[in-house]
């Protein structure tokens, strides 16, 4: 008896494809072979104006986690040793990078309302 196999159709890398043919190229056993190119689909980005409104909300009245609030007391010391420990408790270099950033702004922003808050104070005087 022999098994109904379902044949799936295998996608190879773009740069494993010669340019101009659909032809793979560099493959073991699959050299020459016919292949179809993988294209992969965008990401969506959910980066509205409303989630980014709720996320400023919270962060004013929710305040930092504790390990937020020491990245922001590393980093006026040394940016290598806060990324590092960002990696450490975020687990991915790419997450702890944006997270720093973030903080950046957040500092930023703090400084910014400080500032304004002192030139009013002067100004009613």
């Amino acid at each position: 008896k022999k098994k109904n196999k379902i044949k799936k159709k295998k996608m190879v890398k773009q740069q494993t494809i010669v340019k101009g043919t659909n032809i793979s190229a560099g493959l073991k056993r699959k050299r020459g072979h016919k292949r179809s190119v993988f294209v992969a689909k965008p990401k969506t980005t959910y980066k509205s104006e409303r989630n980014q409104f709720v996320r400023n909300i919270v962060d004013e009245t929710l305040g930092f986690a504790p390990y937020e609030n020491r990245l922001i007391d590393i980093t006026e010391i040394s940016e290598k040793r806060a990324l590092r420990f960002a990696r450490k408790r975020l687990g991915n270099l790419r997450r702890a990078k944006k997270k720093l950033q973030h903080i950046d702004a957040v500092k930023r922003m703090i400084r910014r309302r400080e500032a304004e808050e002192t030139a009013a104070t002067t100004k009613k005087e």
